[in-house]
Order: C-alpha cells, then structure tokens, then sequence
C-alpha cells in the first residue's frame, strides 16, 4: 500500500455471514494523514478519510443512517464520522453492513458512498506527534445484514466476536449440578446486561435500557436466592419485584446472594 508493505487475513464461515479480517503493517516512520507543517496540528489528526485505512462500498438503496454501540447506549447517529465501542455500521432499512473492532474505535461515511474505518496516523498532532515504526496489527469483523438494523441482534453479534465463548470438554461426572446449570437466566425487552461479577459471596448484575424507550427485564434465580437492588457504591437500596421496569436509558444494579449465603 504505497512504500508500506502489509499482509491481510481474511476468514469465511459457513455458519454466519461475518467476515473476519486482521490486517499486519510494517511502518518505517512514513507520514499518514492530511499533509500538514503546522506541528501543533488540532484538525488534520482527526480527517479520518485521510488516513490509512480499510474502506468499504455498500450497496444500499436510500439514503444510509449511521449506527454505533457507546457505554449503556445503541443508537443512530447524523454524523458521518461516527465512533463506536463494539461495533459501528451503516444501513438504510432494508440492509446494512457493520464493523465489529478490536481495537478501531470508529467508522466514517465518505463522500464519495464509501465506508471507511481508520487505522493509523502519523503525523503532527497537538497533543504530541508520534511517527510509527515496526509491526503494527489490526483486527475487525465485517458483518452484513438484511432488514431493519434494529431486529439484526448487531450488539449480540459483536459480543460474539469480541469475547468468543470459553470452553473445556471431560469426561462426565457425578456432582449435584447435571448436565446443564444456569446460575442466571435474563429474559428482556430492550434491556441488557453490561456487567455480571461476583463480590463477596453474592454475584452483580447490571443492567441498562438502551434503546431510549421504557424496556423490561426478568432475571430468573437458582431457587432460594435472594434479589436486591444496589447503587453503584453497593449499597442495597431495596427489593425489587420482577418483572424489573426501566425507564429510557435507566441503569440498574442488582446483588443476587445464593441460598447457602442466605443462610
């Protein structure tokens, strides 16, 4: 890609349609970005459709609205250049196509239809320029869709990709839990879960209404257990009844202690 070499990784599945990418380059202290002489640049670090980066076409039919995933929020965005935790897409109600990242924390709508996500720069920078040397190594995931981007489960999907399930296969055994056990089941409606730790013999679970409306959630319990709703210091607050209620944007914890704590 002009003087810098790279490598790109690319893997297909047969069970989704996401496309895995990680892509390798070899920066020897070239300059990237808008071409700037002013070194306390505050403009040119953040032309993300200057900078070396991986772009994308789609085909889409309308005009395209973006969409990103920020802390306890999942929604649209008017702006081209849009920053995402998890993930980051464009769409335009009957299809879309989303970026998943480890580590590009944002995407841009170009001009010209196209859809970029930067990777590096290296040029003056206000805050302190820093030149690139050596190997650096970037991973995504590209996941296409049909139909409302709403419906698609996207942040489901990202999870997916970013923290891929752990897993250790033996031999059966005989303990007292059988073949499947499920310390906590959520069934919701707008509601998901950020944060599930445990602390102190009981186990936290947090959760937060996304979509800016009034959402629900059920949280089902090993019998016996006790639910109560904390703030965010872990002080109880009360004894919540189920179904738990949400107003729009709302974040809740709550400290779920076993039936041998109990005791």
């Amino acid at each position: 890609m002009g003087p810098i070499p790279y490598e790109w990784f690319i893997t297909l599945y047969a069970h989704t349609p996401r496309v895995d990418m990680r892509l390798r380059f070899r920066f020897n202290g070239e300059h990237i970005g808008r071409p700037t002489q002013d070194q306390r640049d505050a403009v040119s670090p953040f032309v993300h459709a200057q900078k070396l980066r991986l772009k994308l076409f789609p085909v889409l039919q309308s005009k395209p609205i973006c969409m990103r995933h920020l802390p306890f929020v999942i929604a649209e965005s008017a702006a081209d250049g849009t920053d995402g935790v998890y993930w980051c897409g464009i769409a335009d109600g009957q299809s879309g196509i989303t970026v998943f990242n480890r580590g590009s924390m944002g995407c841009v709508r170009e001009g010209d239809g196209g859809f970029s996500i930067p990777l590096a720069y290296a040029h003056y920078y206000i805050w302190g320029t820093r030149m690139l040397h050596g190997e650096y190594e970037y991973e995504l995931a590209v996941y296409p869709f049909a139909g409302s981007w709403r419906k698609a489960n996207l942040h489901g999907r990202a999870l997916e990709y970013l923290f891929p399930i752990c897993s250790h296969v033996g031999p059966p055994g005989q303990g007292p839990l059988g073949s499947r056990w499920n310390p906590i089941r959520l069934a919701a409606d707008g509601v998901v879960l950020t944060a599930l730790y445990p602390e102190g013999g009981s186990i936290i679970a947090r959760l937060a209404e996304f979509r800016g409306r009034a959402g629900s959630a059920h949280l089902m319990l090993p019998a016996g257990a006790v639910l109560e709703e904390t703030d965010l210091s872990g002080r109880v607050v009360g004894t919540p009844g189920q179904p738990l209620h949400f107003d729009a944007w709302r974040i809740r914890t709550f400290k779920i202690t076993p039936t041998e704590q109990v005791s």
